[in-house]
Formats: structure tokens, sequence, C-alpha cells
């Protein structure tokens, strides 16, 4: 970096972190939450001392300065530091113990600034570099999003509570209940309303929604993404790879007000229901539901734009990628014969990391492999699931629809769209594969876009298997 410009940082924060943890180690946790690494700390001293102290915290040891002088004594570090007198002047550094959590938001800002000042001035030094090749040069822009994105949705753990004491566990539970008596769904209820019968899903979770064409699995993640945020009041982010937007307004408000989408879709709305759907743009225009419609994106990408807009809007509900073996690779994935299944590999890892992170069901819709058309078609199964290793492996859920009518069409535009048409949901937890298997059915209108429960439909007998929850 350069002599004549100073990275960003505040030596009066760090200095305050430190000298607050010296002070009451109860703000330890609190600041470690925040602040993830040493790196977090600019001024060199300070990164050593913060290092020692979470080596004594980690092993269970109280952090004072008489333990962390001797920490530090041993490694050789105390005189590298400045000695002895530096730790005893931190804690003429606080204003106050309860804002230690306020300090260490000031330093994790400052890390992330440099992180992305240094990124950026990598891709500034390697476009000088780069040769003018197209080739090179799609190489050189996809590595670019790569650093530039990795900087700036480096994950701020600090923001979600990731250690539990039992006292802990037992008051989540109880806020939950005590949300769900309240009729507010939203913050810390952990199992998810999907609009099906005792079909729900959890936060932090992978699921796998497949079909093959012509089922309408688009438009039946559609409909769960809708019950999803509509229960939480969170928005639900829909990654459309295929479609374009205007396709999901239509099948959003076909639901509200008993148009067929795709009369919508073509603005052939019968004028004696003009007032209808008049009415079901005021429901929709409430719903926290946000489609980004790009193609030739990769995990990279994704990541960013997740990242800049629960920065500006905030909370998820969902979030889902339509499809996934769309999602295009990074430039480090393009080489051998297997970047197909390297693309799909990292798209996998990047949506495990995705809920993990914003602690939200990620949805991959997922192409079910051409079946071969001298057998009958059945329900299709997991293993069908175009390139399915690395979506069995890491699925929580697997939803597989299967409509024996819409596949002996030849595909959407040969059907009457107007017909409710049964789609066979299963559901499968992807850890028990030879334990019970949930088998739930239902009607899906996909000319309305509406979910009927196995409660109001009675499907054949023969077809369900056992329904223990799982």
């Amino acid at each position: 970096m350069s002599a004549e410009r100073v990275p960003p940082y505040s030596a009066e924060a760090e200095r305050a972190v430190l000298g607050a943890v010296l002070l009451n180690n109860e703000s330890m946790p609190l600041a470690a939450r925040i602040i993830t690494e040493p790196g977090a700390f600019y001024v060199e001293a300070n990164k050593v001392i913060w290092w020692a102290m979470c080596r004594l915290h980690n092993a269970g040891h109280p952090v004072d300065h008489v333990t962390l002088g001797n920490a530090l004594k041993d490694r050789g570090y105390l005189d590298r530091i400045g000695g002895a007198m530096v730790l005893a002047d931190l804690t003429d550094s606080v204003a106050t113990v309860a804002n230690v959590e306020s300090y260490a938001r000031i330093v994790a800002a400052a890390h992330r600034q440099r992180s992305l000042i240094f990124a950026a001035q990598q891709v500034v030094a390697r476009g000088y570099s780069c040769d003018p090749d197209p080739e090179a040069v799609d190489a050189y822009l996809g590595e670019s999003h790569a650093a530039v994105s990795k900087a700036a949705t480096a994950a701020d753990l600090g923001e979600r509570q990731y250690r539990w004491d039992a006292k802990d566990l037992t008051a989540q539970v109880w806020g939950g209940i005590e949300a769900v008596q309240n009729g507010d769904t939203s913050g810390r209820v952990q199992v998810l309303p999907t609009g099906i019968a005792n079909v729900e899903l959890m936060r932090g979770n992978l699921v796998i929604v497949g079909a093959r064409t012509g089922v309408g699995k688009t438009a039946f993640t559609m409909n769960v993404a809708r019950n999803l945020s509509h229960a939480t009041n969170d928005w639900a982010l829909i990654f459309s790879l295929e479609d374009h937007a205007a396709r999901y307004g239509a099948r959003l408000m076909a639901r509200e007000c008993g148009v067929p989408a795709r009369m919508l879709q073509r603005g052939r709305a019968p004028a004696d229901r003009l007032d209808d759907v008049l009415r079901a743009m005021d429901k929709v225009n409430d719903l926290p539901i946000h489609v980004i419609d790009r193609k030739g994106v990769s995990p990279s990408w994704i990541g960013r734009e997740i990242d800049a807009f629960t920065r500006d809007r905030g909370r998820l509900s969902c979030i889902v990628i339509d499809y996934a073996q769309l999602v295009e690779p990074e430039p480090e994935d393009r080489r051998g014969d297997k970047w197909q299944f390297n693309a799909l590999a990292r798209t996998v890892r990047s949506s495990v990391q995705w809920a993990e992170r914003y602690d939200v069901p990620v949805i991959l819709v997922s192409q079910i492999n051409r079946p071969d058309k001298s057998k009958a078609l059945g329900p299709p199964k997991r293993h069908e699931l175009r390139m399915s290793g690395e979506l069995e492996n890491a699925a929580k859920y697997i939803l597989l629809l299967h409509n024996p009518e819409a596949e002996r069409a030849l595909g959407e535009d040969g059907r009457d769209e107007d017909t409710k048409q049964v789609v066979d949901l299963r559901v499968e937890t992807n850890k028990q594969a030879d334990g019970p298997r949930q088998v739930r059915w239902c009607r899906f209108d996909q000319a309305l876009m509406d979910i009927e429960d196995k409660d109001a439909y009675s499907p054949p007998p023969e077809d369900i298997s056992d329904e223990t929850a799982f």
C-alpha cells in the first residue's frame, strides 16, 4: 500500500476492545463473535495481543494483565509489542466496557475496508499485466469478480450467535413458541411452513427441488418461496437464470386474482376481471419477494448480489436459484473435461455456505436426467438428478415432483394450463436414505399457482408410503 495513504483503521477502537477485555473477561466472547481473526487489527502490537487473548480464552484461562503478560513473554512477544507498560495503558482507552461490541464492529468494518482495497489493488495490477487476448481478458474479468466478491462478502460471523449454552437453546425454543402464539413467525422460528401439509423447511439447510421437463418445478418453487416470505415477512430472494422476471409477476398475480398466469403474461385478462387483477396487484406489491433475472452468472457473482441485497433490504426468508445447472463456472473451474461437474460442485458448496451464513433455506432447482424412452415413466429417483452426486451429498431435503399427466405431454406448451394437475411430491432426508421416507400428495393448480394440501385431496392409496415425520 502507498506510503502516502494510510489504510482505514481505528487505533482508538482497537485499544478499546483490548482494554475492555482486560477490565472484564465477559467482554471477550462478545468481542470474539464479531472479530473472528487477529488480522482484523491493523496495529501489529494489537494484532499480537488479540491473538494471545484468544489463546488464553479458548484454553479456559482468565485474561488479565498477569496471564496475558506471561503468555506473551513465554512466546517472546512481550518486548515485540513494547513491554508490559503497553498492556497497562490499554485499560485507559476504555470509556465503558458496555460498549465493547460497538468498538469491535468498528474494528471489523475497517478490516473489511482494507480487504476490499487490497483486492482492488490486485485487480488493477493484474489488469496492467494482462495480455489483450480475449481468453486472457475473460479469465482476468472472472478472477477480478471473484477477488472483489470474496473481499466484499467476507463472512461476518460476529453478527450471528454461533456458540450456545443449554439456557440459550431453551430460550430460542421458547422464543419461537411465543412468536407463534403472538402470530409472529418472523425472526426466531427455525421451522418454516411451505404451504404443504407436514412439509416444512429448516433454516440453514440446502434444499433440492427436482422434476422432469414440463412438470412445473419453477412454478412450484415460486409458490413455496411466496409462502415462506409471507410466513416470515422476510425477503425471498430468487435468482432466475432462465426465465424473465415478468413470468414470476404473472405467477404471483394468478393466485390472487384467479386469472391463469399464461393469460396474464399475454395481456389477455378478461375485461370483467380487470378489477380482480388490480386488487391482485395491490396484494402482490406488498409481498417481500425480489427476483434477479440474469443469465451466465457465477457463484461468486450470486454471493455478491446476496450480500448487497441483505445489506440494503434486510433479512431473508429463503434463497432460490433456478436452476443449479445453469450457474456458470468460475474461471479456475473451466479447465479439463469435468468443468460442468466442477461448476455444480462449487455452486452446491456456496449454497451450503449461504444457508449457514444467512440462516435461511437455500433452494436449488435441479433438472432430472432425461429418461430412457424404452422404460415407462415413474416417479423420479434421487440418483436421476442431473449430476446427482454433489446434490445428494450436500442436501438436507430433496423434493422430487412427479406429474404423470404433464410428463406424458410434449412439454408445458402441450397441455391446457387451466386444468388442475396432480403433483406427486416426495420429501426425503439425505442422511436417512435407507430410513423412513415421507411421501406427500397435493393438488397443484399450475394455471393459478396454487397448492391444495393433502387434507383437501385424497391421493391413490397404493402410492402412499411411510408418512413418518422426520
